[in-house]
């Protein structure tokens, strides 16, 4: 599985993947929710308080394109993993 990142991010995630060993025959689920660009917060002013919004220079304080759902992978070009998708990886890799 050849995992596909974003120019912005190749110096941080995939040095950091291949130092760990996990960039090759990893089984990558992309869960939105996993992004380390991900900023959850409540905006008063929306009809739907709860917002999840892109911290990523490209895409800063826009709404993350998600979605939020279990087992569905965001699409999402500027996806990076935070610590809880590492570890996630880390045991899959382990196995």
């Amino acid at each position: 599985m050849e995992i596909i990142v974003p120019r912005a991010s190749i110096c941080t995630t995939r040095h950091v993947w291949e130092a760990r060993g996990m960039l090759r025959n990893v089984d990558n689920d992309r869960l939105a929710i996993e992004c380390r660009w991900l900023r959850r917060t409540i905006d008063s002013s929306r009809l739907d308080p709860y917002v999840m919004l892109c911290n990523h220079i490209v895409r800063e304080g826009k709404d993350c394109i998600g979605p939020f759902l279990e087992n569905l992978e965001t699409s999402c070009g500027l996806w990076d993993p935070n610590e809880t998708a590492l570890a996630r990886i880390a045991r899959r890799a382990a196995r």
